[in-house]
């Protein structure tokens, strides 16, 4: 979990980095810029324009892909099939801000093309694309709270409570463990590991708790396959089950692959 959390923040760090280093870069375009004959205020205008273009065309994509739904829905399943009304998808096209991949695809053209001479209006497309980008995070992303206050969407939480779904999914890795280990009859790896003979004891105390009967007959397998049957275990629930929260799930694989990770040292 601690790995989780170091990697989130060094992206966040780096996404911050990527837009400190455009400032300091900006006066070098809008120099190379006007080399090129074109004048701030255009470039402005042409930047304000694509922004304006790029909202209208992300809200009517998403108009577009509720009314599709609505429409699939009377010829076959769709994951919801409810309708709740015409600010839910203006929210979800008004969230379209830019960011560092915008950014980073426009520093991406090449300085000089393949004859040798400077890529044309390479300064106007980055400093466009900068427009775009602050326009969007300032203009959508500082009115984007107010709009949903406003608006007063619907509840879409619909998931389980977190202590019943922590619950299911523990009576669930617990059920699926024995079974793994009576299915494959490989009681004698359990007495030589102290360590795994604590786990079953685990499983079956959990499952008794829950008023079921205990799969397991004294039969084991490594520890890193039980693992493994509970990954899959914990996808097919994620998958099957749309009142599971998926993060909570997500928080479980991440302990197996750690508990994973850990056994590869020992």
């Amino acid at each position: 979990m601690s790995g989780w959390n170091f990697w989130h923040n060094f992206v966040f760090l780096l996404n911050g980095l990527v837009f400190l280093l455009i400032g300091l870069d900006l006066p070098e375009v809008v120099a190379g810029m006007r080399e090129g004959g074109m004048s701030l205020s255009t470039a402005t205008w042409y930047g304000l324009l694509i922004s304006a273009v790029l909202i209208l065309v992300r809200l009517a994509c998403s108009y577009g892909a509720v009314m599709t739904t609505l429409f699939m829905r009377r010829f076959i399943k769709v994951a919801d099939p409810n309708y709740y009304g015409l600010h839910v998808p203006f929210v979800l096209g008004w969230s379209g801000m830019r960011g560092v991949v915008s950014l980073a695809a426009a520093l991406s053209i090449p300085m000089m093309t393949e004859a040798g001479v400077p890529f044309p209006e390479r300064s106007m497309i980055i400093y466009i694309t900068f427009v775009v980008i602050l326009v969007t995070l300032l203009l959508q992303g500082l009115t984007l709270p107010i709009l949903i206050e406003r608006m007063k969407l619907p509840a879409f939480n619909d998931y389980l409570p977190e202590q019943e779904t922590e619950s299911i999914i523990r009576k669930g890795l617990a059920d699926v463990s024995l079974r793994y280990l009576r299915e494959n009859e490989v009681c004698e790896l359990i007495s030589d590991s102290q360590h795994l003979q604590s786990m079953v004891s685990h499983w079956m105390t959990q499952l008794e708790e829950e008023g079921q009967t205990p799969l397991y007959d004294a039969s084991n397998e490594l520890y890193s396959n039980i693992l493994d049957q509970q990954r899959l275990y914990l996808y097919h629930l994620n998958k099957e089950h749309a009142n599971i929260n998926e993060d909570i799930v997500n928080r479980f694989i991440q302990r197996i692959d750690l508990e994973q990770e850990r056994l590869k040292y020992e």
